[in-house]
């Protein structure tokens, strides 16, 4: 019994290896542009991201200094919207520069970002943040709406494109360009 313990996870191990060696050229993967030292691989977004929607804009239209403005909460509970409100203690980064080759800051961080499927993607890891997952609601007349859904910490993550009918929360974030 020991020995095969061992060889399954010897097993394990080696497709885990393959498998991380393929990441970035895997066919579908979500690859950024940007810094090759900071290149990112977005494959924790790629069961959780509605694959089917295309982009509605052009990247370059996202390459500004971006004010955060205000945050409405959305609440969806079966499928509907049943409430949504303004607040006031929720916000994004404050300040947001975006920038043609790819990279990024907001509020002291520096990182990547990437536009795909509609969704504005960044990741600011390398410098204190993490990763994130911005659907995009609007550009256009100096005005940017970006739409993040809120998860349970701790818990498992079940996005509303998995199960509409459980109650979501979202977060519309509103920019406009300095």
């Amino acid at each position: 019994m020991k020995e095969f313990a061992k060889f399954a996870a010897l097993s394990l191990m080696v497709l885990f290896a393959m498998a991380c060696g393929n990441l970035n050229t895997e066919e579908g993967a979500l690859e950024t542009k940007g810094d090759p030292g900071l290149r990112k691989n977005w494959i924790f977004w790629e069961n959780k991201i509605d694959k089917t929607q295309t982009n509605q804009y052009k990247s370059g239209v996202f390459c500004h200094d971006w004010k955060f403005v205000s945050t409405e909460v959305e609440i969806w509970d079966e499928g509907r919207l049943v409430e949504m409100k303004e607040v006031s203690n929720i916000f994004p980064y404050r300040d947001l520069k975006i920038q043609k080759d790819g990279s990024m800051s907001a509020d002291g961080m520096k990182g990547i970002w990437d536009y795909k499927y509609n969704n504005l993607m960044i990741d600011v890891s390398t410098s204190g943040g993490s990763n994130y997952l911005y659907q995009v609601v609007e550009v256009k007349g100096g005005r940017m709406i970006l739409r993040e859904e809120e998860y349970n910490i701790g818990g498992p993550i079940v996005t509303f494109l998995q199960d509409p009918l459980r109650r979501h929360t979202f977060c519309r974030y509103t920019y406009v360009k300095q």
